[in-house]
């Protein structure tokens, strides 16, 4: 690797790579793995995206099923001030752990899905 790593980098090896035409050779190599890792990061932004859609999607139906009940409850006086904020916090520890959950996909997903 100290030899592939001074070609690349070294002044003194760079007649090297012009005598055996290494250039092209390492373009090449080059090319190929950059192509097979950003096919790699665009699965992985997908994923994520669609994972991150449907959590969102989730929370928004989930704050506008409980939006609907409260106020429908605060009118009929089924509900009390403790109640609507016992109900409230409830729902900003649902909205936490959701995001908790989506960030942690997606470190489990760039850990585990990039590197082949």
């Amino acid at each position: 690797m100290s030899y592939v790593n001074s070609l690349l980098t070294d002044r003194h090896h760079q007649a090297e790579l012009r005598t055996y035409d290494l250039n092209e050779y390492f373009q090449n190599i080059w090319k190929r793995l950059y192509i097979a890792l950003n096919k790699k990061v665009v699965q992985l932004n997908l994923r994520n995206v669609i994972l991150n859609s449907i959590v969102i999607l989730f929370e928004g139906l989930l704050f506008f099923v409980v939006s609907y009940t409260s106020v429908k409850m605060i009118i009929t006086g089924k509900l009390s001030v403790g109640g609507f904020i016992a109900l409230t916090q409830s729902i900003v520890m649902v909205n936490s752990l959701l995001e908790e959950i989506s960030e942690g996909s997606m470190k489990s997903w760039t850990r585990f899905s990039i590197i082949p």
